[in-house]
């Protein structure tokens, strides 16, 4: 079907599960620039990534879990989530 996506591994994505795929992803999104807008109120410096971890986490994610990052450098999709569609990992803020 034309409508199917293929990931990144070659995996293909029905086309019927992409609004599920949507919605997963806005939520995580918003979710976290909730707290990153929460922690620039509250003069919070830094953050911590944490992944999901599971068989289903991906290696990018494993490899961000636990790292600590300023609130001023964060990048979405880069070492904020969402990461990717589908992800299912958050942040923590960080107080020394």
């Amino acid at each position: 079907d034309l409508k199917d996506r293929i990931t990144e591994n070659g995996a293909t994505i029905p086309s019927a599960n992409r609004p599920e795929i949507i919605a997963r992803t806005e939520t995580i999104r918003l979710s976290n620039e909730g707290l990153m807008d929460l922690w620039k109120s509250n003069d919070v410096e830094k953050y911590q990534f944490v992944a999901a971890w599971s068989d289903r986490t991906c290696p990018i994610c494993m490899g961000l879990d636990g790292k600590i990052f300023k609130v001023s450098e964060a990048v979405r999709g880069m070492n904020q989530p969402d990461i990717h569609p589908n992800c299912r990992c958050t942040t923590i803020g960080v107080i020394a």
